[in-house]
């Protein structure tokens, strides 16, 4: 018997594939927009002007390339202040998850639409959740206004990313995807999707693996998984998985799509005896023999494609993991085995050194 549940479709408009960023001038105009406040970070600032001068031919652009990853508060502060010197019309965020988390932080606080044209895999323009760093601490919530109105996919623009900012920014996703096979609120229709996007982001890292330069049918099938990984964290509660990463990132600036990498085989092997569906879920998506192989193989893709698989890699310590427990333990978030402090250091104790991920492991 299929189990009750609650779904909620979340409203965007998506346009996928090649050419799509030729139809946003039609859809800017239908808008009535006049003035457009884009978004970038310092390092795709060229890239922000290349897709303004091919979308926004007839409206005027204010450039804001303050975008920084974790999206801290003086960042926002700062873009806040320029978009009030020069007030537009919507936001138009370029790039990764950091350009469109700025976006979201500036439509919490104006009531701003945005469109989203993500270059990366972060899955951030599908979703209502926004974050903001303060003092050390991430806070997230989740708003209506953030949910981006239009999302442009178009693969081409990602033909430049750096094999190792792509990997990682994929592994990202995949990391959204897996948590929602576990989430305690999903339904069948995101378990679908979410197991879907494994299939498919899983495969484009195999191919990344092989591949000195990354072609567009890699793209096309990661930025796929990725609108697919999106879609199901927006519309289900995130787990340990995030709230481990927002603690890392928030408290110890981590890299982001990199912690996410790091964390995701962990939090997997962890997870895989309190959820019997999403487990075997995760084995067809993964093609792997039994449910004990579903986080060494997901570290194999972090590995194949030269990532990071330790915290220790970012310079972290035990003294910092025993600080990082006790904020994870503090305010868990949903997930499908509660997380004490025990819990939780003995997770980060793995993830700190890399160690190998045995059947043995976080028995219940």
């Amino acid at each position: 018997m299929i189990q009750p549940f609650e779904f909620t479709g979340l409203p965007s408009h998506v346009l996928f594939g090649q050419n799509s960023l030729s139809k946003l001038p039609t859809v800017l105009a239908q808008w009535d927009v006049e003035r457009v406040f884009c978004i970038s970070s310092s390092g795709q600032a060229e890239l922000a002007r290349r897709v303004c001068g091919a979308a926004t031919a007839k409206h005027q652009v204010v450039y804001c390339t303050r975008a920084k990853q974790h999206v801290p508060m003086e960042t926002v502060e700062r873009a806040l202040t320029e978009l009030q010197a020069e007030p537009c019309d919507v936001l138009l965020a370029v790039g990764g998850g950091s350009s469109i988390g700025l976006a979201k932080a500036l439509a919490l606080k104006t009531g701003l639409p945005i469109v989203a044209v993500p270059t990366t895999y972060s899955g951030s323009e599908m979703t209502p959740i926004y974050g903001i760093t303060e003092a050390g601490k991430k806070q997230t919530g989740r708003a209506t206004v953030v949910q981006p109105k239009m999302v442009v996919y178009e693969p081409a623009l990602s033909l430049g990313l750096p094999k190792p900012i792509a990997a990682a920014s994929a592994m990202n996703a995949l990391a959204h995807a897996v948590e929602a096979l576990y989430a305690t609120n999903k339904n069948p229709v995101i378990s679908l999707m979410a197991q879907e996007s494994v299939r498919a982001l899983a495969s484009a890292l195999l191919d990344m693996a092989e591949q000195a330069h990354l072609n567009e049918e890699t793209h096309s099938r990661a930025l796929y998984g990725a609108w697919l990984a999106g879609t199901c964290l927006g519309s289900v509660n995130m787990g340990v998985h995030h709230k481990v990463c927002h603690v890392l990132g928030g408290r110890f600036n981590t890299p982001h799509a990199e912690t996410h990498t790091v964390v995701l085989p962990y939090v997997a092997h962890f997870n895989r005896l309190a959820d019997a569906q999403a487990a075997t879920q995760l084995t067809k998506a993964l093609q792997v023999a039994d449910i004990h192989a579903i986080g060494p193989a997901l570290q194999d893709l972090a590995r194949r494609n030269g990532l990071p698989v330790s915290l220790s890699a970012f310079g972290l310590d035990y003294a910092d993991i025993e600080l990082a427990a006790g904020d994870i333990a503090s305010a868990a978030y949903a997930n499908p085995r509660p997380v004490n402090h025990d819990d939780a250091l003995l997770l980060l104790n793995a993830a700190l050194e890399g160690l190998p991920m045995n059947p043995g492991d976080f028995l219940l």
